[in-house]
């Protein structure tokens, strides 16, 4: 089994059938995508399989992919969550889209965030990065009064 199956079978029991009937890498981040849209379009945040744990997952399992030795693993990460993810996120109503980067701070860090919407518009690029880092101070606050 390839490693990229394999992690991602650790990070998504849930849909194993998908896991294993995908031909490529890239073909399972155009799935995981889809449920990540499927997500925040929704509104449902409890749902077992599209979830905040969902989400954790997603994120993860894109910095393992970033980090591969694998030219092939590491595109299908940059090309589906690090650039267009955050083109989804500004094309959302600005709840969905405030929510998707406080989501994406809370899980992978700003200096996993920095990384993305690369091929964003330059003023598209500044605002998306301007507000994860509002994300990341207020989740900074929110933290502080506990």
């Amino acid at each position: 089994m390839s490693k990229w199956r394999a992690k991602a079978l650790e990070h998504f029991p849930a849909i194993r059938k998908e896991i294993e009937a995908a031909d490529s890498i890239s073909a399972l981040w155009i799935e995981l995508i889809a449920m990540l849209h499927s997500h925040y379009r929704s509104g449902v945040q409890d749902n077992q399989i599209e979830g905040a744990g969902y989400v954790r997952s997603v994120s993860m399992y894109a910095i393992w992919c970033s980090r591969s030795e694998s030219q092939r693993i590491r595109d299908a990460a940059l090309i589906e969550f690090y650039e267009y993810l955050p083109k989804f996120a500004l094309e959302c109503p600005e709840t969905v889209y405030r929510r998707i980067v406080a989501d994406l701070v809370s899980n992978i860090g700003m200096a996993e965030v920095a990384k993305m919407g690369a091929v964003l518009a330059e003023a598209d690029r500044k605002r998306f990065l301007t507000d994860a880092h509002k994300a990341d101070d207020d989740r900074k606050r929110k933290s502080q009064r506990r």
